[in-house]
């Protein structure tokens, strides 16, 4: 992987040494010794049966169940979806009208429905494992949504995180949201990731440029403070946040040019 963007990584969560990459520009790479090789995935992804992938790969999530089962977001492309591992891919994104998907999300009770984050139409969701896929966007409509993530302990309550209206909140599967506004979090944050409790609902983590880390500790709804110390200050770059599956009170923050917190 010398030299290459990455832009996402999936780590198979029962063989945690089966990590999945996914490039901008070189398509989908896999490792099963934990990072010693790295072995191109990627037949199916536009351009790869030219000998090149001519698109980005901006997301990956794992099936939870159907740990074979893997999707990716492009740029451009929509979504595609592996069966196999990744040895395979196939279009995956009939009714995803947005070019650019960004964030992808997984119930976990229900591994048939995915919701997607795309550039410019918000979120997308598909209810038959990514056959068919429908708008799930009233209230945020046409926002840049750059990351979702789902609560553990109630699946039909979501969080987008978007790139200029700061994080909005869904109560019913995505069908409507609404800007979560109370707190130190600015209406206008540019929201790159996101982050919760996997466990149960919160407490609930925002990654921003410019802004640092935020955090709710309520999700009826949110209300936000600044998570920022004199380490991480509150002008950070956060591109990256991931909590501690056995000590869920560490959370570690990556950022654009200050390493990793």
């Amino acid at each position: 992987l010398d030299n290459l963007d990455i832009q996402a990584l999936a780590i198979n969560p029962n063989t945690p040494s089966t990590v999945y990459a996914g490039t901008g520009g070189d398509g989908v790479y896999r490792t099963d010794s934990s990072g010693g090789t790295w072995n191109l995935r990627s037949a199916g992804l536009p351009g790869a049966g030219l000998g090149t992938v001519d698109v980005g790969v901006e997301a990956l999530t794992i099936d939870p169940v159907q740990l074979s089962t893997v999707y990716a977001g492009l740029d451009p492309g929509g979504v595609y979806k592996t069966t196999d591992g990744a040895s395979n891919w196939s279009f995956s994104n009939v009714g995803l009208i947005a070019s650019k998907t960004e964030a992808l999300v997984i119930d976990p009770s229900s591994t048939n429905t995915i919701y997607a984050g795309t550039d410019s139409q918000a979120v997308y969701r598909s209810t038959d494992g990514g056959q068919n896929f429908s708008a799930r966007n009233q209230g945020i409509q046409n926002d840049n949504v750059q990351a979702l993530v789902i609560d553990f302990a109630d699946t039909s309550i979501l969080y987008a995180g978007t790139r200029e209206r700061g994080v909005f909140q869904s109560i019913n599967g995505g069908f409507a949201w609404n800007q979560t506004t109370a707190g130190a979090l600015a209406n206008d944050a540019n929201v790159q990731v996101l982050a919760i409790q996997p466990n149960g609902s919160v407490p609930i983590y925002a990654g921003t440029n410019g802004g640092g880390v935020f955090k709710s500790l309520t999700n009826s709804p949110p209300s936000w403070s600044d998570s920022n110390d004199a380490n991480l200050t509150n002008t950070a770059n956060v591109q990256a946040l991931v909590i501690d599956p056995n000590f869920t009170d560490t959370l570690c923050a990556g950022t654009n040019g200050e390493g990793v917190f």
